[in-house]
């Protein structure tokens, strides 16, 4: 049941930025400043729905990379890819959103 409440929750996020993902903006990986900049275009792209849960999927996968709760806190709402661009090289703001579901712990 769970899976597939989260199988329909990402699919709706697809469905919702169906024109951001057609032709949106990627992460580019090939360096840090690179990765920062992209990052930097994708977030003043997006509306504030999907600015914010890309800022929350982007904590959780620096969270899990290693990143302090004062690193985090520090960046704000200006999250850096410094430490995962490695992992989202590539991705789009919706499929950075699904890797951060993807790879959230479960809850009982």
């Amino acid at each position: 049941m769970f899976k597939k409440s989260v199988c329909a929750l990402v699919l709706s996020l697809f469905i919702a930025s169906g024109a951001y993902a057609a032709g949106g903006l990627h992460i580019d990986g090939s360096s840090p400043a690179a990765a920062n900049r992209s990052l930097q275009r994708m977030l003043t792209s997006l509306d504030g729905r999907q600015k914010t849960q890309l800022v929350a999927a982007l904590v959780q996968l620096n969270k899990e990379a290693g990143a302090s709760d004062a690193e985090i806190k520090k960046e704000g709402d200006n999250p850096t890819a410094t430490r995962i661009k490695d992992k989202i090289a590539g991705l789009t703001a919706p499929e950075i959103i699904a890797l951060a579901e993807k790879s959230a712990p479960s809850s009982p």
